[in-house]
């Protein structure tokens, strides 16, 4: 692609650009995480020797097993990163703005170990091989970066594992009735709408006219079996020994309570999905068991009929966990700044994004497990501006100095008002909620019992509310441990992750409070004026933030798309500022929806 015709635009630069290209890249270059620290001799001549590229999407950038000449770093956008395997290229990263790739070649000087493709439109700046040595010479930061994100990038590589692949072949053990059937076209919908690949359910008494995207046959042949995308058989539960060997399926479902234990046995290697339609409320939170309420019964494509219905997001949900495309959100800490959750989830409602695991620390946590439990973006900001408005009557509840300044009963109180017995098990999506352990040291991850509760010890700011005993632990807010839960998701299984990361990134000389003069005079008024002071409050909340930087960056390793809303000027403790909060996060997750897609959009298999 001619670049020079593509860098005209207000911040980008093509070589020869004239000077006010020259400030504009400067500028992008200071912005940039790995560059942020460099001195303004060496950024003038990284600028002298930086261009910028603007790419299409499918556009490769560089492919595997290429010398490597180049160094690059995304402004904007998403890049993909494929490496060869024996069964071909397969995903193993999604790079986003501040990320950066094409340093192992140059540093080994062997070949490109993988290909990288733009998923949507993107910004970079490229460095050669000869301007990339010689920023390594001049900024020995710099270097000790790129050293650290290459450990990171192991470290998310070993605790995600490879991506999933979904299954082509799914045997399906159904009884003989009418709503089975109708039960298995739902599903076959479903998978269809969420991988946008043709389904091919083989059902000797299915109903030929089945909805779009999907195909009935009365039997299997072994070209459909091979060749189909994804092709879901219905095994009589009485002859399935002998369907099931030829088929080799890949997943294997038991509907409306059959007995299949022999089955099981017989297929360890297989996940068994126990699927079911007696429920009053549908609950899927994982592919080993989903519960559906009988509206899904009232049409063969709910999904598409009642699309706003729990019934129709149930299905959604299992199809992508099923087809190893599940979407998962992680909510971090951030005091004050933590409001802008409620912005960043109010433009992913409006583009229909879906979750299907979640997991939030702190302000997070009580996001989280608002939109698990079915809370909307409007919800959540009446509540949280009902706090925010008037903290003397939903929070201050001063005691005699003993765990915490405050006893904690008012805002144990919000939160169980909001469901005082709703159990992690009862939510239709499921939550994890961080909390730290102050007997042990250790860090606790809440993901049964009461939500409230969990909810209520994930928010206990140490020495501002006393710890929440729960199961012989003394639980105190998890932002100390973990303020960007992308790991716990990770580990329990989620394929894509996407994060609103408000902690641990942000300058903390926003958060310095003006100084205090010393007290003029004594006695137990002035003691209450000084204890109640915001300062207090402000500087644990900061250094809590300043101590979670280096787990943050850890895991935003783990983060396929993270919004990051810009929080300059706010304070951890600037809760009076709710409107302005919101529409920040807000605008950044309108800026990152273009990669948010890309992320989540079904992957060839």
């Amino acid at each position: 692609m001619a670049e020079q015709s593509l860098l005209m635009s207000a911040g980008e630069r093509a070589p020869g650009g004239g000077a006010d290209a020259d400030t504009a890249l400067a500028a992008v270059l200071r912005g940039l995480p790995l560059l942020a620290d460099l001195p303004g001799d060496v950024i003038a001549e990284v600028t002298a020797q930086a261009r910028q590229r603007v790419v299409r999407a499918g556009e490769v950038l560089c492919r595997a097993g290429e010398a490597g000449d180049a160094f690059y770093v995304v402004h904007r956008g998403m890049v993909r990163v494929l490496a060869p395997t024996p069964r071909g290229e397969e995903l193993v990263a999604q790079l986003g703005p501040g990320q950066w790739f094409g340093e192992m070649a140059l540093i080994t000087g062997e070949p490109r170990s993988a290909t990288v493709v733009a998923a949507v439109e993107t910004t970079l700046v490229v460095l050669e091989r000869r301007a990339f040595q010689q920023m390594l010479r001049r900024s020995p930061n710099a270097a000790m970066v790129i050293s650290d994100t290459l450990s990171r990038r192991l470290r998310a590589h070993l605790l995600a594992g490879p991506l999933h692949v979904r299954p082509r072949c799914i045997a399906a053990l159904a009884p003989p009735t009418a709503d089975a059937r109708r039960m298995l076209v739902n599903l076959a919908v479903a998978l269809h709408d969420e991988t946008q690949v043709p389904v091919t359910l083989v059902d000797p008494h299915g109903d030929p006219r089945a909805p779009e995207g999907v195909t009935v046959r009365s039997e299997v042949s072994e070209e459909t079996r091979d060749t189909a995308p994804l092709v879901i058989v219905c095994v009589d539960p009485d002859r399935h020994a002998e369907q099931l060997a030829p088929l080799r399926p890949h997943a294997l479902w038991v509907l409306g309570g059959v007995d299949a234990r022999k089955l099981v046995a017989a297929y360890p290697q297989l996940t068994a999905s126990h699927i079911e339609w007696t429920a009053v409320r549908p609950r899927v939170h994982d592919q080993r068991a989903a519960v559906f309420d009988r509206s899904v019964l009232d049409d063969p494509a709910t999904v598409r009929a009642g699309r706003h219905t729990d019934a129709a997001r149930a299905l959604r949900r299992f199809a992508r966990i099923v087809a190893r495309r599940s979407i998962a959100i992680a909510f971090s800490a951030g005091g004050a700044r933590g409001i802008a959750h409620v912005g960043a989830l109010r433009c992913l409602e409006r583009a229909g994004i879906e979750f299907d695991l979640i997991a939030g620390t702190s302000m997070g946590g009580i996001i989280g497990g608002g939109v698990a439990y079915g809370m909307t973006s409007a919800d959540l900001y009446r509540l949280l501006s009902e706090i925010a408005g008037n903290p003397r009557r939903t929070l201050l509840d001063f005691g005699l100095p003993g765990d915490a300044i405050l006893r904690g009963r008012k805002k144990s109180d919000i939160f169980r008002r909001q469901g005082p017995t709703v159990r992690f098990e009862d939510l239709p999506t499921p939550f994890w909620a961080v909390t730290a352990d102050l007997v042990t040291g250790r860090e606790i991850v809440l993901s049964s019992g009461l939500v409230w509760q969990a909810v209520d010890a994930t928010t206990a700011i140490p020495g501002i509310f006393p710890p929440v005993a729960i199961g012989g632990h003394r639980l105190v807010d998890g932002w100390i441990v973990n303020s960007l839960p992308a790991d716990v998701l990770r580990r329990e299984g989620a394929d894509t992750v996407l994060a609103v990361c408000v902690s641990g990134r942000q300058s903390s000389s926003d958060d310095a409070p003006p100084p205090v003069p010393p007290p003029e005079t004594t006695g137990w008024r002035t003691w209450l004026r000084r204890i109640t002071s915001p300062s207090i409050g402000r500087n644990m909340l900061t250094a809590i933030d300043i101590g979670a930087r280096e787990r943050t960056m850890a895991n935003l390793a783990l983060v396929d798309a993270c919004v990051t809303p810009n929080m300059k000027g706010i304070t951890v403790s600037d809760f009076r500022r709710v409107d302005e909060i919101v529409e920040r996060g807000e605008a950044a997750a309108e800026a990152m929806l273009p990669a948010i897609r890309a992320a989540i959009a079904p992957r060839p298999a």
